[in-house]
């Protein structure tokens, strides 16, 4: 496996390999309404559910990010990603694209790594 750039419109996303662990890292750009940065080892981060329609994470007691993907045309999906804070309080709605085979590698790292 080797870090890997995760395109997701206007919210950055990257997974990487640093001081013996696989880290996630995911922020909005700037210019943007609301901030939000996780960066984190996958190893902290609890899958609460993961489909091919959707990824919910939750890296800490106040902070949670819900990814959903709809289908747009042949090879990208609509992304639309929702940080939570405590769980319950929406911090801004992003949309973007992501390719099929970007949420493919991000939902196997999540359950892969994750659990370890």
């Amino acid at each position: 496996m080797e870090d890997r750039d995760i395109h997701l419109g206007v919210i950055n996303s990257k997974i990487y390999f640093r001081r013996e662990q696989w880290y996630f890292k995911i922020w909005p750009i700037l210019g943007t309404q609301s901030n939000f940065l996780l960066d984190t080892p996958l190893r902290k981060i609890k899958v609460l559910k993961s489909t091919k329609s959707e990824l919910f994470i939750r890296s800490s007691f106040w902070l949670s990010v819900k990814m959903k993907f709809k289908g747009n045309i042949s090879g990208l999906l609509k992304a639309r990603i929702t940080p939570y804070y405590f769980g319950i309080i929406p911090a801004g709605i992003y949309f973007g694209e992501i390719s099929v085979s970007d949420r493919d590698y991000l939902i196997a790292m999540f359950i892969s790594l994750s659990s370890e």
